[in-house]
């Protein structure tokens, strides 16, 4: 993950003041809406923030274009999901109700991501290629088959279950040209 150097300007950071406060007037009184909100949107405005410092850095004049472009598009995009926020805090209807739905599904990704999938312990004694880290080749139909298979099976279901939610977000973003934020993928450590 690239860095960013320097601090942003401030333009940008009362963007992101602006959009917590919305953030926050959407979810009201729930303090863990608004945490897992904060979090859904945080990696658009770290993406940003780092084209936002690439900009002032570009050399070549294709790149420059390229990022005031972005940013553009960006920019149309926050006010257009800010416009929405606050719809959802003022209506309490159907965007409210998608902004509930948001950190259910983004839960639900999650553990079922990270759980029972089958994880190696690193050793730092141990050298890259060691026989610890490769995967065991088992027989059929024994019992580490019966849980890799289960494994198997339960992959097949997540990629079945939200494979297609995630191209109705990506939809939905698309159509009326606003952001739902971004799942950040952590690797996982024992």
């Amino acid at each position: 993950m690239s860095h960013v150097v320097g601090p942003v300007p401030g333009e940008f950071k009362s963007v992101y003041r602006l959009f917590l406060r919305t953030i926050s007037r959407a979810a009201g009184p729930d303090r863990h809406l608004f945490i897992s909100l904060r979090r859904l949107w945080r990696p658009v405005f770290r993406a940003a923030g780092r084209n936002v410092m690439k900009l002032d850095d570009a050399a070549r004049q294709s790149e420059h274009e390229h990022l005031r472009r972005w940013l553009g598009t960006w920019d149309q995009r926050v006010d257009n999901t800010m416009s929405f926020l606050k719809n959802a805090a003022m209506s309490h209807g159907l965007p409210l109700t998608v902004l509930r739905t948001l950190p259910v599904i983004e839960r639900g990704a999650r553990t079922t991501n990270t759980v029972g999938l089958g994880r190696f312990k690193w050793h730092p004694q141990l050298p890259e290629d060691d026989k610890a880290y490769k995967i065991p080749t088992v027989r059929p139909n024994t019992k580490i088959h019966g849980a890799q298979a289960a494994a198997q099976a339960k992959k097949e279901l997540v990629d079945m279950v939200f494979n297609p939610v995630g191209e109705v977000i990506k939809l939905a973003e698309g159509r009326h040209n606003l952001s739902l934020g971004r799942m950040i993928r952590r690797r996982y450590v024992p």
